[in-house]
């Protein structure tokens, strides 16, 4: 179990319900995540990313509350039997039962910036960090629809926009409070994150 700001996160194991859950009161009630990928045996947190050792799919990592995932063991085929899971100092660390006992790498590897689309297009966000106003860009497409939405770092929805063309769009949360927020970007059913900062 693990804590990012007030909310707890668990994970299960077991054949049923599976995956990743929280807690926004103290653990009196549990939600699940956008993680059921399988059993979830260990889960770690540095800052406000969220790590997860899941059966079969190795070590997710999530930066919006555990709204969406991504895989961080796709490269690194030792990770897929990962056990246990631990953030020390500036390093990932993951134990794991077979190919080998143990991986490491450092944090600053963790996937936090530009997500590919079709293998040529970029999300892009800038100014990042701004004043609340931001243009989001996907580049080598000159129009796709899709649906954008953003979250605070307690996972409530502060902007929903849904079935409008993101190929260049504006974004303006100039009236949210400073602090880190989280993009999603959903085309074609694909949801990219980024994280944005509000000065």
């Amino acid at each position: 179990m693990v804590k990012i700001g007030t909310t707890l996160f668990a994970g299960h194991v077991g054949s049923a319900g599976h995956g990743v859950y929280s807690s926004t009161d103290g653990g009196s009630t549990w939600a699940q995540t956008g993680l059921t990928l399988g059993s979830v045996y260990s889960i770690a947190a540095s800052g406000t990313t969220l790590f997860a050792v899941t059966s079969g799919q190795g070590v997710q990592s999530s930066v919006d509350n555990g709204v969406t995932w991504t895989n961080q063991s796709a490269s690194v085929t030792q990770l897929n039997n990962a056990r246990s899971i631990a953030v020390i100092g500036t390093n990932i660390f993951a134990g794991s039962y077979s190919n080998g006992p143990l991986y490491y790498r450092p944090l600053s590897d963790i996937t936090t910036g530009v997500e590919e689309l079709n293998g040529n297009e970029e999300i892009g966000v800038y100014p990042n960090p701004s004043q609340g106003r931001f243009e989001l860009t996907i580049k080598n497409t000159p129009s796709v629809n899709g649906n954008l939405e953003i979250v605070n770092v307690l996972g409530e929805k502060v902007q929903v926009v849904t079935n409008v063309n993101l190929a260049n769009y504006s974004i303006n949360i100039s009236n949210q409070p400073k602090g880190v927020y989280f993009l999603n970007v959903n085309l074609n059913g694909k949801v990219y994150t980024k994280k944005i900062v509000v000065e």
